[in-house]
Parts: C-alpha cells; structure tokens; sequence
C-alpha cells in the first residue's frame, strides 16, 4: 500500500485531473491548435533568433530589422483592414498571437503588440480615410512604425490627466505641441505618434483631450532619454519632448477634445487582452522551463520530477496558466461577439493573467534553485520580463475597479486570483486554494449585470 508522498501525490493527481476537467470547455479548436503551432514555429526561424540575440546586445535599441522580417509574415497587420493591406484576425487569434509570441520572448511580442493593439487599432477605427491611406498600408508592409504617445510623468495610472498642450493656431490652422510624454514604447524608432494632448479645460464638458497623429521628423520633436528598464529587451521605454512642434488640424485623430473617450479609452480596452494573453505566454514559458529541469536535475537521489513538491509545483504552474488562459478566451470571445461590455471581461482576464505571470515565473526560479537566478539562465529572464505587466495598460487597482463595474464580484476575483506556491505545500486538498469553478461564477455575474442593465 502507498504511502506518505507517495500516497499524498496520488491524491493530487487526482485533484489535478479534476481541474483540468472544469477547464475543459476552455479548450482550443483544431485551427486555433494550428495558429499557435505556426506562431511557435517562428521562433526557430533565423530572423527571430537574430532579434533575440540584437536585443540581448542592445536592449534599448528599436528592433527595426526584427519588425520588418515580422511584417513579411504578417504579423504588422492583425489590425488593418484587408483593403489597406492588412491581415486581420479575429480577437480570440489574435490572443493566441500574442500568447505565443510572449512564450518565445516578451519584449519583442511587446514592440509587435504596440504597432498592432494600440497604434494600427486606433488609426483603422478612428482615422479618416486620408490618415488611414497615409499611413496603414506602410505600416502593415514594415515600411512605418508607430508609437503609442499616452504616458506623461505626472500621468500614469492617472492617465486622463494629460498636461502635454496643444494650442490651436488660427493663422496656420494647426495646433503647437508643448510637453513631456515617458515610458513610451518604441518611440525611439517610430515614425509617428499617437500623441495625448490637452486641448480644452477638463470641466468644459467634453473631456478636453485631444489624439493627434505627429509625424516623428517634425521640427521640435526630441528623444531625451531610453530608459535603462529590468527586463523585456527589444521593446525600449523612452521620453519625447515636444517645443513648440507645429501639427496641422488634419493630423487630429477621431474629434477635437474628444480623445479620451472616442479614441484612448476603447483602445485600452481592446489592447487590455493583448496584454493578458502576453501574460500567459510568460506563464507558459516559465511552466516549460520547470517542466524540464525537473526532468534534468537530479537531488535526494532521484531525479526533481520525481519529488512530490517539485512535481505538484509543475502542476500547479500548469492549472493556474490554464485559468488565466481560459479567461483571454472569454474576453477576447465576448469582443469578437460585439458584447459592448466585453472590457469588464478583459479586465478580468489581465487582472488574474498578469497577477500569475508575476508569480508562476518566481516560483518556477525556485525550482531551478540558486542557478536559477543567474542571468545565463533563461527563467531568470523570464522572471525579470513579468512583474511589469500588473502595472501597464492599467494597475491591478484599475482592473479591479473596472471588473467591479461590469458586475464581477470582488470575492470571485480573489478566488481567481493565483495564490502563492509555498501555500500549496501547506494543505492536502489544492481546491482549497486553486478555484477554476470560479471562472463560472465570474461569467454568471457578468451575465446578471448585463440583464439588470437591460
């Protein structure tokens, strides 16, 4: 009769079997399977592997080369319409894009998800169709790169607090940008921004900020600085400031003080599961690269795979990349269906994706051991390249907020939430603390939300 560990690890499997069973309706069709094994492919091909190796080197430099071999394959297009050269996709593929691409590296899927999510997205949806002419073909061929221009020193989570000015020159008929924007992605090779600015006063009763489409080789445009950042190389962080930088009214993107809600707001929301989904290919790589190291070290006389607590944590970082993937689903299912409150969903999804990228590439780092958090180990990477992801796009406060409001329950969320590995070694039943049923709960108030609104 088993015993002890032994007796204890047939148990979990067990309890593991029946996780994955509430997962189950979750589970990818022969065509979603087929996507995700090509994305993977990419990353065996030379110009990915040259991206990775150019990023290691040179991990504030603009991935030009990279993005353009990137374009070829169409992966610049995901956003664009089909009639300005464009490779559309649908939300639930393109979360498996994103997911894959994040497994084979999270900063270069970053730069990819900017000129896609927040850039290519804004300009098909809301530009005119001389700015979409202009600029979509090129950007879809790898010809034009854009930056997303929203983040200034004093706006961050406050996002709408945009201090950047734009004042309106009657003789020109344009506007001069005056101000700072930071953290801004890629700036430091785009060609064009999608710039923020303060247009009108915040109580005039529209909500006075202005989307403007700034072309990066006008007169008084400056990159000030790359941040030096932890992880994710190959998507640089810079500071542009703009003096006295003359745009031409024609460059508005959307209406004039309406850019928060007509064009930044929807963009987060859309781009909020891109992000989710860049979180669940951390999550994956992080389980891939426990998964074999416990097949490769040996301690205590066996090897790691064999030990029930290094084997239950495999498991584990298993089931709670399962749920987070389950949830990009969902979100990005419910946008596809043209649910006008599908952000609360997406919401949810980059709450507790990139809560467990914060967490399941740290616990797989102990596993590895001390050489674990050596820099020639790749989950040391993988481990610097997560915790960033609870705070772009939106906080983990901000996420809670906007689930709240589309009807999720606080308590559903906490039992979403990924609890700590070392909590797992400290009860016999992982139900206890893992609750994939509760991905049900959450789409069942979801779903009362929605008729009590009606």
């Amino acid at each position: 009769m088993a015993q002890g560990p032994e007796r204890k690890r047939d148990s979990y499997e067990v309890q593991i079997a029946e996780l994955d069973a509430a997962l189950s309706a979750f589970k990818e069709t022969e065509s979603d399977k087929e996507l995700r094994e090509w994305v993977r492919g990419l990353g065996e091909q030379e110009f990915f592997k040259k991206g990775i190796e150019d990023a290691s080197l040179d991990p504030g430099a603009f991935p030009r080369e990279f993005l353009q071999e990137v374009a070829k394959v169409g992966l610049t297009g995901l956003e664009i319409s089909e009639e300005y050269g464009g490779t559309p996709m649908t939300n639930l593929e393109q979360a498996i894009v994103m997911e894959e691409l994040a497994r084979i590296h999270a900063g270069l899927a970053l730069s990819i998800l900017v000129l896609n999510s927040l850039t290519a997205y804004e300009i098909n949806r809301f530009g005119t169709e001389a700015q979409k002419e202009k600029y979509l073909r090129a950007m879809a061929e790898g010809r034009l790169f854009a930056a997303f221009a929203l983040t200034e020193p004093d706006a961050g989570t406050d996002a709408k607090n945009i201090q950047l000015k734009a004042i309106y020159d009657e003789e020109r008929n344009g506007f001069v940008l005056n101000g700072r924007k930071r953290f801004i992605t890629g700036a430091n090779g785009a060609d064009v921004f999608v710039v923020a600015t303060r247009t009108g006063a915040p109580d005039s009763g529209e909500d006075g900020i202005t989307a403007f489409l700034v072309d990066s080789d006008l007169e008084g445009i400056s990159i000030e600085k790359v941040e030096p950042k932890a992880g994710q190389p190959g998507s640089p962080l810079c500071e542009i400031l703009f003096q006295d930088t003359f745009v031409p009214a024609d460059a508005i993107l959307g209406k004039l003080n309406e850019g928060w809600y007509g064009v930044f707001d929807p963009t987060l929301k859309h781009s909020r599961n891109w992000i989710a989904a860049q979180g669940v290919g951390l999550e994956q790589r992080a389980q891939d690269l426990a998964l074999g190291y416990s097949y490769e070290r040996k301690a205590f006389g066996g090897y790691l795979k064999d030990i029930p607590v290094h084997s239950a944590t495999v498991d584990t970082l298993r089931i709670q990349a399962g749920i987070a993937r389950a949830l990009t689903r969902i979100a990005a299912q419910a946008e596809d269906s043209g649910d006008s409150r599908f952000f609360a969903l997406s919401s949810l999804s980059k709450l507790i994706a990139c809560d467990t990228a914060a967490m399941n590439p740290l616990e797989a780092m102990q596993l590895h051991g001390g050489i674990g958090y050596s820099l020639e180990m790749e989950i040391a990477k993988v481990w610097l390249a997560s915790p960033v992801l609870r705070i772009y796009e939106g906080t983990v406060p901000v996420q809670v907020s906007i689930a709240k409001k589309g009807g999720i329950k606080k308590e559903t969320m906490r039992l979403l939430t990924p609890p700590k590995l070392s909590e797992t070694y400290l009860v016999d039943d992982i139900r206890e603390i893992i609750h994939p049923g509760a991905i049900a709960f959450a789409l069942r108030e979801y779903e009362l939300a929605g008729q009590a609104e009606k």
